[in-house]
């Protein structure tokens, strides 16, 4: 490594003589790779210990058992949505262990109908190769149930002399339902 030192001075050519206003100093060298402290970092890096009753190392490989250790993250972002205030579990007071059993339950199922319906809306996205708007205009074929209920928030049913219709159903929001299937498209009237 060399250190190179550059006098720097006022705009303009400088006089003949004139001390500099300062200096600038320039590096140069060169760099190496250290590849047995980068091997040895690597695996540290790449080191995972799981544990499993799986023993049958036919039935679950190790790369098999990783992908499914980190699928749990997965279902561990989703308890996030139990514990949101947003949830209303914070304004109920329930004092009897069995309606808080009761509450935990139907949370609980709750995010699993909403983690299903994610993973089917993202499967079928993925299978037709298309994609769907998100929240700031830009396709995405992994889109949030979370956004996807925002976006139908200001959809009504309404009846007018025993006319049923449903307003403010847009051309996106039947795009978003033709990937859900017949299931949900019949709430909205459409077949």
């Amino acid at each position: 490594m060399a250190v190179q030192t550059i006098p720097y001075y006022a705009g303009g050519r400088p006089k003949q003589g004139a001390a500099p206003l300062g200096f600038h100093y320039r590096l140069t060298g060169q760099l190496s790779l250290d590849s047995s402290r980068l091997e040895a970092r690597s695996q540290r890096a790449e080191s995972f210990i799981l544990a499993t009753n799986v023993l049958d190392s036919q039935a679950l490989s190790p790369d098999q058992m990783l992908a499914e250790y980190k699928a749990q993250q997965v279902i561990e972002r989703g308890f996030r949505f139990l514990k949101n205030p947003f949830f209303l579990a914070s304004a109920l007071f329930l004092k009897n262990p069995q309606r808080i059993m009761a509450l935990m339950m139907i949370m609980v199922v709750s995010l699993l109908v909403y983690t299903l319906v994610q993973r089917r809306l993202r499967l079928a996205l993925a299978a037709s190769h298309q994609t769907i708007p998100n929240q700031k205009d830009i396709s995405t074929s992994t889109p949030t149930l979370r956004w996807v209920f925002q976006s139908f928030l200001f959809i009504r049913w309404l009846e007018i002399d025993g006319i049923q219709a449903i307003v403010n159903l847009t051309s996106n929001h039947k795009h978003i339902l033709s990937f859900l299937g017949s299931s949900c498209q019949k709430y909205y009237f459409i077949s």
